[in-house]
């Protein structure tokens, strides 16, 4: 094979190889995931009275996460505590995840309705708004008074919970039909006296004998009406009568007293403060706070003497408030449905697996195919080189 044929077979192989190269190399993924619709929704609508709090924001988009979101007042103020009648306006910002942009095209729907949003230069931040005129809901009654049987003389107490109600008034309704309002009894029943009107806690002291059979109502309002709760009835006992005094029996003639032995007159003292705590235990009725106790686990209702009820453990929704990246660990803000407890947890990074079998299908092929060129290459130049040495022989021999 002459010098010349040999160079081109090398350069030739040389090319093949560098046309086989980039197909040997690892592909790195540059196209980006391009999102052209965007979902959010809120737990609810916002109500007259409703604690803000307990109205939570959602992505429904893969790729997305919620990196702000607030309510805000007419004059630009942030709305804390509850909603009050005018109009609110909601504003959330979404951030796209490591490898998702907004498409240009990009449509944004809240509670499946269009609102305006604004793109910012790099288009992985949607910021969208929307104004409110909250609900007005009538108050719905969560806890009526139960009624109460006690001793003529002694007190009562009777508690009664509403949602969106800001205004409690109490008052006592006769067996014919007879309506007092808290500051009306005293004058009806001189003996009783009246405190926690105008709060869900209302307490009788000195109750009549007279009183029997009346029923204590509390009447919510709110901007979406009024309602009354059921009546606990009041069942009064008269008081017990004295013992008579037992008939005197003739003393028997005095004999020498033996030696005076210590005064017992702390015992009664002892007695009487040990009578007096029984009767304040006895007359106690339980006021649990409409305040929630939490800790990490549980939150529950607290009365003044220590009791709690309806101790049960947080219900949690999750939001993302900071993503997970290869450098550094992310973290999740969590709120309680029930009681508004808020907590924190971290997460870790989970690097996405992105499939390339089609990808590895095509180089497979494309090496193949090469080779397959390749190796018909050096066949044929084996042929061809075989060829030449053959007639070169037979032309020395002639």
């Amino acid at each position: 094979m002459s010098r010349k044929r040999k160079l081109s077979g090398i350069a030739c192989l040389v090319l093949c190889l560098c046309m086989l190269f980039p197909y040997l190399t690892p592909v790195k993924a540059s196209a980006e995931n391009e999102i052209n619709k965007l979902s959010v929704k809120t737990s609810a609508s916002p109500v007259a009275l409703m604690e803000v709090k307990n109205l939570t924001a959602s992505t429904l988009t893969a790729g997305t996460y919620i990196s702000a979101y607030n309510w805000f007042d007419t004059e630009g103020n942030p709305i804390e505590g509850t909603f009050g009648t005018g109009e609110a306006r909601i504003i959330v910002e979404l951030t796209a995840q490591e490898g998702y942009v907004f498409s240009d095209d990009l449509s944004v729907l809240l509670n499946n309705e269009t609102v305006e949003f604004t793109v910012n230069d790099t288009k992985t931040m949607v910021r969208l708004q929307k104004v409110y005129t909250p609900m007005l809901w009538q108050p719905i009654i969560t806890k009526n008074p139960k009624g109460e049987k006690v001793v003529e003389g002694e007190r009562a107490g009777f508690t009664s919970y509403a949602n969106y109600a800001n205004e409690f008034k109490w008052t006592l309704k006769g067996p014919g039909g007879e309506t007092l309002t808290a500051d009306k009894i005293p004058g009806k029943f001189p003996t009783c006296s009246v405190r926690g009107d105008g709060t869900v806690n209302f307490v009788l002291h000195g109750i009549p004998l007279e009183m029997d059979g009346w029923q204590v109502i509390c009447t919510f309002t709110g901007p979406g009406g009024t309602v009354s709760s059921k009546g606990a009835v009041i069942n009064v006992e008269p008081k017990p009568s004295p013992s008579p005094d037992p008939t005197p029996t003739p003393t028997p003639s005095p004999k020498p007293s033996p030696s005076p032995t210590p005064s017992p007159s702390v015992a009664p003292e002892k007695d009487k403060e040990n009578g007096e705590t029984e009767k304040a235990e006895k007359e106690h009725e339980h006021q649990f706070s409409e305040k929630w106790y939490t800790n990490s686990r549980y939150h529950w209702h607290k009365c003044s003497c220590g009791e709690v009820s309806e101790k049960e453990e947080h219900t949690f929704k999750w939001e993302t408030v900071k993503k997970a990246s290869k450098k550094s660990s992310g973290a999740e803000k969590g709120v309680c449905q029930v009681c508004g407890y808020e907590t924190t947890r971290e997460v870790e990074y989970k690097p996405t697996v992105k499939d390339h079998s089609g990808l590895k299908t095509i180089k497979v092929v494309i090496v193949v195919v090469i080779l397959i060129v390749l190796v018909c290459v050096a066949i044929f130049g084996i042929q061809v080189a075989r060829s030449n040495k053959y007639k070169s022989k037979h032309s020395r021999r002639k």
